[in-house]
Parts: structure tokens; C-alpha cells; sequence
């Protein structure tokens, strides 16, 4: 504090930082009000760099959480409590479908449909949303059979058909990957028909979704120069709509080109700022990729110890995402399970109204209906059963993968102790060599193959499948990618963690 009663934050040494984080830790557990008033406190009174920003995001995520414990706990005592009745029934659909939900948005859009007239252009609005909720399930066949067949309808909307055909790029970039070589001119060709009608007709959500697309499609094409121009179009697009979650994936796309153009400071840069103008709470995806696109970032430019510590950060985000969606998951099915149980109590009620009044004939056809319902109730207890189940199979899955993480981490750790010992070599001198045929090869097998994920996997054994020798494949590695073997694996590995 000065004289004149005006104070200024100043930078706070690792072992205080550590010592407040911990604090932050306990009152989270017993107190949000404390909790609250503490961050506030630390905010005033300190500056903080990126990386201790990072861990007291996940302190504010795990703290807006417990705020809503309330709320959640009413909503699965009365799942009419969120039921949004005052929703449009596409609206809700769509919603959903924003936040990954497609299997709770499909019968919604199914159930307008019937309240619709077929030929419609809200009819054909909600068919090229249904075909987007089976490109979210991964059932591209359906969904790009959908909208290729409201395309041949004559009637069909100028809008829609913009929808409709950015929709179908979209199929064609992720539907048989493998493929995609094949697949690119269609990508390009639908992306730019969208494109240019968006354009002349002044369809902006549209024109944006054309230029991600175009953005995506460049960038595999290695053309960064033209996919970041996209990329950014897009996102000013997006602002613009205000569709605030696909601008910020228009951000992560943008580092991961910087990324490719080896500006990874750029990269870097635009990432920080955006954390610190976003709010974390409504973006929680969006930060584990942008946590995950600075390790990238850092680990390319050697800088082993802040690659590893963001890293960390992005796994415990993904961790805390992981448990949420599926505590997410396990109250959809209980507020479907509970509504399906209430019309059905519903409905045994009538049936035995019904059956006071009716003859010998429709007692025997309420009792049929009634074990139809019984059946349904087990079908739905199955269903829940089956639910449970893959449950505990994605969190063996999860603990499967923080197991390699951790090991990941490990031989991280090991690398960062010795890169801190050795001199720091300029790739400069290297970016000017020519790529030969093995290394192409190689980096083929890398990508299709993984076989960085491999237990023990090695140069021999490298050498093997591409039918070479140690020598000459060391040389081409060292030459094309300007890093070892070892390097080269433990770089692909943290692009896949």
C-alpha cells in the first residue's frame, strides 16, 4: 500500500502461489461464500502468470459447480422443474444438439416433424438438423443420405440449401476418413456452392460455417496461408451472429494453423488472450483444446517445462469434463425415465377408470395394454442397466488413459531435466532441406499406423516395417522432421494425449 492510498498488484513467488492454491482447494470443499470472497482477494492483491491463471480456473470451474448444486438437486426431484416448456420444441432440439446432446435432440426434432406440414421449409430446416444429429452420433450414412436427398427437391429453400449443403461438406471431411483424399473435391466443391450463395444473399451464419469448412480443408491440404485467411473470416463471421462457441472453435483452429506455419508464438499469444477474455464456464471444451494446442505450441519451440505443466492443466480439465458429462448423461436418462414412469402411472389410472366401466372384452384389452407398459418399464430398466454399464467402461476408459498420461508425463519429465542441460539448436538452418521419400513414408506410418502408442516400439522395429536400415532412416528423420526418433515419438504423443 503507498502513501496515497493507491496499491499495485505485484508478482507472487511459487512457493506462496502454492501455499494459497492449497487453501483455495479446502474452501472449496466446505465453503462457497469463502471461497468467493478469497478469489476476490487474490485477484486485488496479486498478479498472476498464465499458468497459475490456469489452475485457478479450474479452482472457479469446480466452485460455479457447487453453486448450482441447488438447482440440480430440484431438477432431479422434479424433472418438470427444467423442462423449458415456454421453448419452441426445435429450439429445445437444437439446443441440445449445441451442447453434444444428440441423442436427447433426435425425438424432439422427430416429434416436430409431426406438427409440421411436409413440404415446408421449416419441415426441411428440421430434416437438415436431424441429418446434423447423426453426424454428431456418428451415423454419417444416414445423415449424408438425408440432406443429398432434400437437395434434389425443387422447392427447397435458398437458405436451406446453403444449410444443406454446408452440412454435406461437413459429411464428406469426416465420413470415411481414411478416404478423405477422395473425398477432399467434394469438400471443396459443397463448402464453395455455400459459400458463394451465402455471399450473395447475405446468409452471414451461413458464410461463416462455409468458411470453417474451407478453413479445415485447406489446412489438410498444407495450404496454411489460405486456410488461416478462412479461418479468420470466420470467425469475425461468427462474432458477428453472435454464436459465440463456434467463434471460439474458430480460435482453436486458427493457433493449430499457426501451429502448422511454425509460428508458435503467434499461436501461443492468441490463445492466452483469449482464455483471458472468455468466460471459462460456458467454453469448458474449447479450453481443453486451447490447454492442449499450447502444449503443442511449447513443446515444437523446446520449452519442455511449460509444455508439461499446460499438459497437466489440460488433463484435469479433461477429467472434471469427463465426470460432468457423464453425471450429465445419467440425469437425462433419470428425467426420461421418471416422465416415462409418470405416464405411465397416468395411464394405469385411466385404464382402471376404464375397467369399472367396460365389459369382460375390454378388461382383457386393458390388461393387454398394461403389460405392454410393463414391457416398456423393462425395456427402460435394461436400457438404464446397459447405461450403467458403459458408465464403468468409460471410466475404466478414463483411467486407462490418464495410466498412459502419466507415463507420458514421466518420460516428459526426464526429457525436460535434459533438454534444461543441453544447448539450444536453432531449427533455422534445417527448414531449408528437402523431404525425401522415406521420410514421407515414414510420417505416413506415424499418422495411419500410430505406432507411437505401441508398447516398446523402436527404431529396429521401424526400421523393419518400412524395410530400411537404422542409418539411413535416423538420417531422413533427423534431416525431414530436424529432431531424433526418441523426440519425434514423444512429440506425436502429446498430440494424441
Amino acid at each position: 500500500m503507498l502513501a496515497n492510498g493507491f496499491s499495485f498488484a505485484q508478482p507472487i513467488d511459487s512457493a506462496h502461489f502454492e501455499d494459497e492454491y492449497q487453501k483455495l482447494l479446502q474452501v472449496l470443499i466446505h465453503s462457497q461464500d469463502s471461497l468467493e470472497q478469497l478469489l476476490q482477494t487474490l485477484d486485488t492483491e496479486y498478479s498472476f502468470d498464465n499458468f497459475q491463471k490456469a489452475r485457478l480456473n479450474l479452482i472457479r470451474i469446480e466452485a460455479q459447480d457447487l453453486f448450482n448444486t441447488d438447482q440440480l438437486t430440484m431438477a432431479i426431484s422434479d424433472p418438470e422443474i427444467l423442462s423449458d416448456k415456454n421453448i419452441p420444441i426445435l429450439e429445445k432440439a437444437r439446443r441440445y444438439l449445441g451442447q453434444n446432446r444428440a441423442t436427447l435432440a433426435i425425438p424432439l426434432v422427430m416429434k416436430y416433424l409431426e406438427t409440421v406440414a411436409t413440404n415446408s421449409d421449416s419441415a426441411d430446416f428440421a430434416r437438415i438438423t436431424l441429418a446434423e444429429c447423426y453426424r454428431k452420433i456418428k451415423d454419417f450414412q444416414k445423415g449424408k443420405d438425408l440432406v443429398e436427398g432434400l437437395l434434389t427437391k425443387p422447392g427447397l429453400s435458398l437458405k436451406n440449401r446453403a444449410y444443406a449443403w454446408n452440412r454435406l461438406a461437413a459429411f464428406y471431411a469426416e465420413y470415411n476418413f481414411k478416404k478423405i483424399k477422395n473425398q477432399g473435391d467434394s469438400v471443396l466443391k459443397y463448402s464453395k456452392l455455400c459459400e458463394e450463395l451465402s455471399k450473395k444473399h447475405g446468409f452471414v451464419f451461413h458464410l461463416a460455417t462455409s468458411q470453417n469448412e474451407l478453413a479445415y480443408y485447406y489446412k489438410g491440404k498444407k495450404n496454411f496461408e489460405l486456410s488461416l485467411a478462412y479461418a479468420q473470416k470466420a470467425h469475425t463471421n461468427f462474432l458477428k451472429e453472435e454464436e459465440l462457441a463456434q467463434a471460439m472453435r474458430t480460435v482453436s483452429n486458427i493457433a493449430q494453423i499457426y501451429i502448422g506455419m511454425k509460428k508458435y508464438s503467434e499461436a501461443i499469444d492468441l490463445l492466452l488472450k483469449t482464455i483471458d477474455e472468455t468466460d471459462m464456464e460456458n467454453n469448458r471444451s474449447a479450453f481443453v483444446s486451447f490447454y492442449l494446442s499450447i502444449t503443442t505450441a511449447y513443446a515444437q519451440i523446446g520449452n519442455f517445462p511449460n509444455a508439461y505443466k499446460y499438459l497437466r492443466s489440460a488433463r484435469v480439465f479433461q477429467s472434471l469434463l469427463h465426470g460432468k458429462n457423464i453425471k450429465a448423461q445419467i440425469y437425462d436418462l433419470a428425467t426420461q425415465y421418471e416422465t416415462k414412469k409418470k405416464e405411465a402411472e397416468n395411464k394405469e389410472l385411466r385404464m382402471s377408470n376404464q375397467i369399472k366401466e367396460s365389459t369382460i372384452k375390454q378388461k382383457n384389452t386393458i390388461l393387454l395394454a398394461t403389460m405392454g407398459i410393463i414391457i416398456v418399464l423393462l425395456v427402460l430398466l435394461v436400457l438404464i442397466y446397459w447405461l450403467f454399464q458403459k458408465r464403468n467402461q468409460a471410466y475404466k476408459a478414463l483411467v486407462d488413459q490418464n495410466l498412459k498420461a502419466s507415463r507420458l508425463e514421466k518420460k516428459l519429465e526426464k526429457q525436460v531435466a535434459i533438454d534444461f542441460d543441453k544447448p539450444k539448436v536453432s531449427n533455422e538452418n534445417n527448414t531449408g532441406k528437402k523431404h525425401n521419400q522415406l521420410s514421407t513414408q515414414f510420417e505416413r506410418f506415424l499418422i495411419e499406423e500410430k505406432p507411437f502408442l505401441w508398447e516398446d516400439f523402436s527404431l529396429d522395429e521401424a526400421c523393419k516395417k518400412l524395410n530400411t536400415n537404422r542409418s539411413y532412416l535416423s538420417r531422413a528423420i533427423n534431416e525431414h522432421f530436424t529432431t531424433s526418433f526418441s523426440e519425434l515419438l514423444c512429440d506425436y504423443r502429446i498430440r494424441h494425449a
